[in-house]
């Protein structure tokens, strides 16, 4: 089994990567000049996920970037054949215990 076998298999999220339906939205972002083609768009579930994320980006030698909102102009939430961890799916609010 690959690397990338191993991390979809315990990956909870959704696993995007170019070619597969979705892709080109994944990538996608307010400012066009900040899209870049990742290798692995990953939208994870939780912080499993997301240590998860590393975990195989490291080993890949993979750059990560993480995806917000997609705001940001300067391109800093995509990754040009990297990995980008994306909260926007799954993990899109923040509750405050005050």
């Amino acid at each position: 089994m690959s690397a990338f076998e191993a991390f979809k298999a315990s990956f909870k999220g959704d696993l995007l990567t170019p070619g597969e339906q979705g892709y080109d939205e994944a990538i996608a972002r307010w400012a066009k000049n900040a899209a870049r083609k990742a290798a692995v768009v990953a939208f994870v579930k939780d912080a499993d996920d997301v240590s998860r994320a590393i975990l195989y980006a490291k080993e890949a030698k993979l750059r990560i970037a993480i995806k917000g909102g997609g705001h940001n102009a300067s391109g800093a939430s995509s990754s040009e054949g990297g990995l980008v961890i994306d909260l926007s799916k799954y993990i899109n609010k923040v509750t405050v215990d005050a």
